[in-house]
């Protein structure tokens, strides 16, 4: 299901974002937490190379206490960044008024990211607070589908490209084991044997053994779920430090993989705001909004179950208020006290606006909120990849391999460079807006043959691995245009 179409431009507008910048090679956006002291955490979103946090505690008298850090820059694995205090108009209000939401630096928060967690370190009015902090994995992701698939070494780690191309792969996944297999299109010949599978955060780790022709030793793979496919990191046969990306080969689906994650708020509001992770059949939402005193006050909702509105992806369940431990101090997990306060339901509709409902004490509030894009995601690069016509493209299943090329040019223009494997060279020119951490582009193609038309691809989604997305295009073998369609790309 393809949801996206034409939102306010004035609110997604690329030219308002700070520079591109290239994909990291940890991407941070998830919920973070201490396992041992369960009742705080952290939000982050990843664009580019700026995290934007949101650090939900409790202060000196038990209430439960945000802060923010809208804009902790670096690259690699560290950044670092003003953390700030926000006071403002109480949640309640019929009318909220951006202007008299008043903001003040009370220090500063790092965040040093490694292949197991990250380090975090903030400062509150000369308090220090230093943490260990993990990933949380709340509910099972499933990657279950049929793929398209490409495993590529780059030049850059051995000297020479090793690509395997024209992988069919079925994955069936319930959550604790995993199973994968090649059939019987798979030029390559490699067969997967799982042995295990494991996830952290919004990511999934499989490890067994890849049989490519009689040759079989261990591989390993570390994916990003998206709608459309996934990306990751790729070890194996023939491959000591590769990449994968995968097209799904069937309509894509919007809920249990990831794609809700984003900070959502009104643009006319600014100043409170909804964070949301994504995972299987659940979502984890925090709210950070004012009480009746204009203090900085948040909600949780820690399950909110993945159902429909109106035919339109949708979650709801329980809202809950925290309090506990000061902070600044020893944490002690066994004095944080939950109360269910209400409800919350957030429903997506086709222009990407969610219609978030919620209710804390017989108060009740309604508002439409969008995906907050407040860095470019980059997607300059040269790929590897697969162009996917799904199974409900009007002609049927067909699928090719490409080689992509990108160049993202710095505002909301994008040139693409199609060279089909059995098809023309195509040049696809368009341009689009930013919705969250995903990209919308759509144009103009001309192709060798003498052939053009029109191009789309939205939900773009890019790690430091590839990216994924829709697709409708030019095509190869089966000519003409795919209607619907996906496309990946393993980053060379």
């Amino acid at each position: 299901m393809q949801l996206r179409s034409k939102l306010l431009a004035a609110a997604v507008s690329l030219a308002a974002l700070p520079s591109l910048a290239t994909p990291q090679p940890i991407d941070a956006t998830d919920l973070w937490i201490n396992a041992s002291e369960s009742g705080w955490g952290i939000s982050v979103f990843h664009q580019g190379a700026t995290l934007f946090a949101s650090l939900f505690v409790y202060g000196p008298d038990g209430q439960p206490k945000w802060y923010t850090a809208s804009s902790l820059d670096g690259g690699g694995s560290t950044y670092s960044g003003v953390l700030t205090e926000a006071t403002g108009p109480y949640f309640g209000t019929s009318s909220f008024d951006p202007g008299a939401v008043t903001r003040r630096t009370v220090g500063s928060m790092t965040m040093t990211l490694d292949a197991t967690g990250a380090n975090v370190t903030y400062t509150v009015d000369g308090t220090q607070v230093s943490k260990r902090v993990s990933r949380f994995s709340m509910r099972p992701l499933n990657l279950s589908g049929t793929y398209y698939a490409v495993e590529l070494q780059p030049a850059s780690v051995s000297g020479t490209e090793v690509a395997k191309v024209d992988q069919h792969l079925t994955i069936t996944d319930n959550g604790s084991t995993l199973a994968m297999s090649s059939d019987s299109n798979t030029t390559s010949g490699c067969r997967f044997n799982v042995a295990s599978r494991a996830q952290n955060g919004e990511t999934i780790t499989v490890s067994g053994d890849e049989t490519c022709g009689t040759t079989t030793a261990p591989f390993s793979m570390t994916v990003d779920p998206t709608p459309n496919g996934f990306t990751g990191t790729f070890t194996g046969n023939g491959i000591d430090s590769g990449r994968i990306a995968a097209a799904l080969r069937t309509p894509p689906s919007v809920q249990g993989n990831g794609w809700l994650n984003d900070l959502w708020f009104p643009y006319n509001e600014a100043g409170w705001g909804l964070n949301l992770i994504e995972q299987g059949d659940s979502a984890f939402a925090t709210l950070f909004v004012y009480d009746a005193q204009n203090r900085p006050h948040w909600y949780s909702a820690s399950q909110l179950t993945a159902t429909t509105q109106s035919d339109m992806p949708a979650w709801r369940g329980n809202l809950e208020e925290s309090t506990g431990p000061y902070f600044g101090g020893n944490f002690d997990p066994s004095q944080v006290n939950r109360r269910v306060v209400g409800t919350m339901s957030i429903a997506v509709m086709p222009n990407d606006v969610a219609f978030l409902n919620y209710a804390v004490n017989g108060v009740a509030v309604s508002r439409d909120v969008q995906r907050f894009a407040f860095r470019r995601q980059d997607f300059t690069g040269s790929y590897r990849g697969s162009i996917v016509m799904r199974t409900d493209d009007p002609r049927g299943l067909s699928f090719d391999d490409a080689q992509i090329t990108i160049a993202d040019h710095g505002d909301d223009t994008m040139d693409v460079s199609l060279d089909i494997a059995t098809g023309p060279k195509c040049t696809l020119t368009g341009r689009g807006p930013q919705f969250g951490s995903q990209r919308e582009v759509s144009g103009t193609y001309a192709c060798q043959n003498g052939s053009q038309g029109l191009w789309r691809m939205t939900d773009l989604m890019v790690t430091a691995s590839g990216f994924t997305g829709t697709y409708s295009g030019p095509a190869g073998h089966i000519g003409g245009a795919i209607s619907n369609g996906h496309i990946s790309g393993a980053r060379r």
